[in-house]
């Protein structure tokens, strides 16, 4: 009977989604607290400011030495709302001063610090980021500031001078700001080219993007043959290069290439073995229908 079993199809589509239901309704619950509890928290950093330390350019005419620190104010709650690495810095180091306040408070200590006791700032007041430049660090500032004034959050690096991009990526990395970090990677993986393409293949070994790996080892691949006459070649992290000439003779050999209309890429020998095992796979079903 075509109808019963219709019926018997929709009743098994909301089973499962009954059951999908039941079984997600728990950490969707979890999931909404603790999106409700970061925006409370964030709330409670609006009207301080952090100082963050960079390392000093040389500029001409400018009597200071180069290296030395230098410090630019920002509101926290930016810093904070957009970079998981401060978020989780800033809220753990509130949670040990709250701790510290409540044993104070547990030991009748009767010279407690009714100051602290009270205070709802940051205990630290400082974020290093000695091991980058100033430029690159007020470049990655203004980019979440201008973010911070627009609706949705939304990435520009269109006022980022092209020398620091790769520097703002690194600061984002670090800081843990995906946003701008994927804008960033968005934009190196257009400027792939013969130049750039060794350094932007070490960094996004460094970043964990396969992404933008795919991208500089694609061109590095198709100019193989030109680029290791070159020192930069030398150079080239050891590991990284004996990855790449084995995809490039991979990548041309007829094992996996064999019936292909576009590049085939991977990214690790655990990728190729996989492609490999996929392409054995599909020419044995082509020669049991050959078979039959």
């Amino acid at each position: 009977d075509p109808n019963h079993a219709q019926r018997q199809q929709q009743d098994s589509a909301l089973y499962q989604k009954l059951v999908h239901g039941e079984a997600f309704a728990e950490h969707d619950a979890k999931e909404r607290d603790a999106k409700v509890s970061k925006r409370q928290f964030l709330d409670t950093l609006k009207g301080q400011t952090i100082s963050v330390l960079s390392t000093k350019e040389e500029v001409e005419g400018d009597d200071e030495k180069r290296g030395t620190p230098c410090a630019t104010s920002v509101p926290l709650h930016i810093l904070a709302s957009l970079c998981d690495t401060v978020y989780t810095m800033v809220r753990s180091d509130r949670m040990l001063w709250s701790r510290q306040n409540s044993d104070m408070e547990d030991g009748n200590i009767a010279e407690k610090n009714d100051e602290a006791k009270s205070n709802t700032n940051w205990h630290q007041s400082t974020l290093d980021l000695t091991n980058f430049r100033s430029g690159p660090v007020r470049s990655f500032l203004s980019v979440i500031t201008d973010a911070s004034k627009s609706e949705n959050d939304d990435i520009s690096l269109a006022n980022v001078p092209p020398e620091h991009i790769v520097d703002v990526c690194l600061i984002s990395h670090y800081l843990q700001c995906i946003s701008v970090m994927e804008t960033s990677i968005d934009v190196l993986k257009e400027s792939v080219d013969s130049d750039n393409c060794l350094s932007i293949c070490q960094l996004a070994d460094q970043l964990g993007s396969p992404s933008l790996f795919e991208a500089a080892v694609t061109h590095l691949i198709e100019k193989l043959d030109d680029m290791q006459k070159h020192d930069e070649w030398e150079e080239f992290d050891v590991t990284l290069r004996n990855r790449v000439v084995t995809m490039r003779n991979a990548v041309h050999s007829s094992i996996i290439g064999r019936g292909q209309k576009t590049a085939v890429f991977f990214s690790s020998a655990d990728e190729f073995l996989a492609i490999f095992s996929d392409n054995i796979r599909e020419q044995r079903e082509r020669l049991a229908e050959a078979k039959r």
